[in-house]
């Protein structure tokens, strides 16, 4: 619902891998996607959104990390992969 309200997306995929040592949970949608700017500003504080920072922190506390770029679906793909 976060990626519709933000990226005006019609879809989202998503998927969940779990292996021997790791769980990764992928989000994929069609939307407009971000600039590597808008990104950037995004992940690092100077925007008022929290989504994107708290998602990477909670990664982090878990020993993991969150990976964000272009979706091959033509919007974003976010990546949490954490060790299990």
């Amino acid at each position: 619902m976060n990626a519709e309200i933000h990226s005006g997306c019609a879809h989202e995929h998503v998927v969940l891998d779990l292996t021997a040592g790791s769980a990764a949970l992928t989000v994929e949608d069609d939307g407009c996607g971000l600039d590597a700017d808008a990104l950037d500003r995004v992940l690092v504080g100077a925007s008022p959104h929290l989504g994107m920072r708290g998602m990477r922190a909670t990664a982090t506390r878990a020993g993991g990390h969150l990976t964000v770029g272009p979706s091959s679906r033509g919007g974003l793909a976010l990546r949490a992969t954490i060790p299990t």
